[in-house]
């Protein structure tokens, strides 16, 4: 079977839309155990405890909304470039 240019154009455009999709979500998970990891040790020590709580819950908000800024990026782009015509008009 021969793919037009169009064809893998489009292909690439998946591919690289699923990329950023399914690593972001990869590497937010990663981050966030890292960081949970070090509050949790934090959490530990009475002194500070709620004040780590505290940061701990912006951080986590902070991590869902700057992953969900990137996905939603990349949601638009790819919805945009589906509206570019990829071969020349005849």
């Amino acid at each position: 079977m021969v793919c037009s240019v169009n064809d893998r154009g489009r292909g690439l455009r998946m591919l690289v839309h699923d990329m950023v999709e399914h690593g972001s979500r990869a590497i937010e998970q990663v981050h966030r155990k890292t960081a949970d990891r070090t509050f949790f040790a934090l959490a530990e020590i009475a002194p500070i405890a709620k004040p780590v709580a505290v940061v701990h819950a912006l951080h986590g908000a902070h991590l869902t909304a700057v992953y969900g800024a990137i996905r939603l990026a990349n949601r638009g782009i790819s919805a945009g470039l589906d509206l570019v015509p990829t071969s020349k008009p005849e």
